[in-house]
């Protein structure tokens, strides 16, 4: 876990035209978060499309990769499985509908269901043990320095 956690870091993407199809990227959200899209296509002019999911949305969506960006930081993140870069974006292109669900079925679980690749999302679980981290922390201190 703690080797896959690593590869999620990603490398900003200086230079876009470097992008390959089934290419994972992020942006960041929030400052804490992030959202993830599949590269699956590069048009003769340059532009890539990235396809992801969102909240408000039934069915993937396909957006320019200046589109999905929005004029943030792009990263690259390694989700190297057994499928090559244009078979997990043939596979991301096929996927017709997407319930969504920030938990156990978002914008990470999409992109690493289309490398073939386990249904879990690190930015869920880390912020999950953070969440119970900071619980049991007040936790032990309220019983440490009870009120008076």
């Amino acid at each position: 876990m703690l080797f896959e956690l690593r590869k999620n870091i990603g490398i900003r993407v200086s230079n876009p035209c470097e992008l390959q199809l089934g290419d994972v990227i992020y942006t960041p959200l929030y400052g804490i978060w992030r959202h993830y899209g599949i590269i699956t296509e590069k048009h003769p002019s340059g532009e890539y499309t990235v396809r992801s999911v969102h909240l408000m949305v039934p069915q993937p969506v396909d957006l320019a990769l200046s589109r999905f960006s929005a004029g943030n930081e792009i990263y690259k993140v390694d989700y190297s499985g057994e499928l090559s870069g244009h078979e997990a974006a043939a596979n991301a292109l096929e996927i017709k509908k997407w319930k969504y669900n920030l938990f156990t079925n978002n914008c990470e679980h999409f992109v690493r269901k289309a490398h073939g690749l386990s249904n879990t999302s690190h930015q869920v679980t880390l912020t999950a043990s953070a969440l119970l981290a900071g619980t049991m922390a007040v936790a032990i201190l309220r019983r440490r320095f009870p009120s008076a």
